[in-house]
């Protein structure tokens, strides 16, 4: 994989890490809303959504952690 396809795919979690804590948001949101008016299901649900969301975040953090090391690794090695 050379420096470029590294670096897009950096840019590539970045977008989605977005994505993801805005959709953990809304969620999180959603949640306060039923919470008031809907049934234990819906909150069960939301909640399930919710541990998902936040799940993968912690992948995508941790995946940008490893492009950010080999972009690292890589710019030891042409310097």
């Amino acid at each position: 994989m050379n420096s470029q396809s590294v670096l897009i795919f950096f840019l590539a979690t970045c977008v989605l890490l977005n994505c993801l804590n805005d959709a953990e948001g809304f969620v999180f949101k959603r949640i306060n809303d039923v919470r008031r008016k809907s049934s234990k299901k819906a909150k069960k649900m939301l909640k399930k959504e919710l541990r998902m969301i936040r799940k993968a975040s912690r992948e995508m953090k941790l995946a940008q952690q490893y492009v950010a090391k080999a972009l690292a690794w890589e710019n030891a090695f042409l310097k």
